[in-house]
């Protein structure tokens, strides 16, 4: 698909079938010997759901997709345009790696934030400790080397088991103080800095300002800080 109206060379080898345009490998594929088999692999179409991302929900070659990458899939799905989203994370593969993007999928699942951005933004050491080649200079994508990949995934595994960690901690806590780690943090505020608005809350807590005004209602609700009209409203 990365070489449309051009003529291919296939070279044959004892275990193995390589297809060549211009002295350029574009595609390698193990040999089978076996009759009415059909075998994929899917990142040869990542270029092809970029242009016409509805293959997705049908092409045969993404069911071989890691099991992680098909469990995204699906919630993206939900959403309207999620063939897109979808793509989006794919056209990240040849870039990023495939590991890279196995384990950001990982962390975005766990954390049930299943957004495009997440994902993409969870695998940005890849991006940031390498040089992307020129298209003009090179028909085949820039791939990461095995020591970027391994270092950006040994990053995503340490920051996985914190978030775990953190996690964790959070549920003993809300398990044993009846409150949710955001309710506590909320609560942990307030305490510091008695009279403060709920915008104010919003930013020390870094959220949305509807966020913290219902972390501050159920805080009102359990009797634990009250709300005063302020005198110059």
């Amino acid at each position: 698909m990365v070489f449309p109206h051009e003529r291919l060379s296939l070279r044959v080898y004892p275990d193995t079938l390589v297809l060549v345009a211009d002295g350029v490998e574009v595609a390698r594929h193990s040999r089978s010997f076996e009759r009415h088999l059909t075998f994929f692999d899917w990142q040869y179409d990542i270029a092809l759901v970029e242009t016409t991302p509805g293959a997705l929900r049908n092409g045969a070659p993404f069911k071989a997709m890691p099991e992680v990458l098909q469990t995204l899939q699906h919630h993206l799905l939900r959403h309207a345009g999620g063939d897109r989203l979808m793509a989006q994370v794919l056209a990240a593969v040849p870039v990023r790696g495939l590991e890279t993007l196995r384990v950001a999928a990982e962390l975005a699942l766990e954390a049930r934030r299943t957004s495009t951005e997440h994902v993409l933004n969870l695998s940005w050491p890849a991006m940031t400790t390498r040089k992307t080649a020129p298209r003009a200079t090179s028909r085949k994508r820039a791939e990461p080397s095995p020591a970027e990949t391994d270092g950006t995934v040994r990053v995503l595994r340490q920051f996985r088991l914190v978030f775990n960690t953190v996690k964790t901690h959070f549920q003993q806590m809300e398990k044993r103080a009846g409150l949710g780690g955001a309710q506590v943090w909320a609560l942990s505020v307030v305490r510091d800095r008695p009279g403060i608005r709920v915008n104010d809350l919003a930013r020390a807590l870094d959220v949305r300002q509807p966020t913290a005004s219902n972390l501050a209602k159920a805080l009102i609700e359990q009797d634990l800080i009250e709300a005063r009209k302020d005198e110059h409203d």
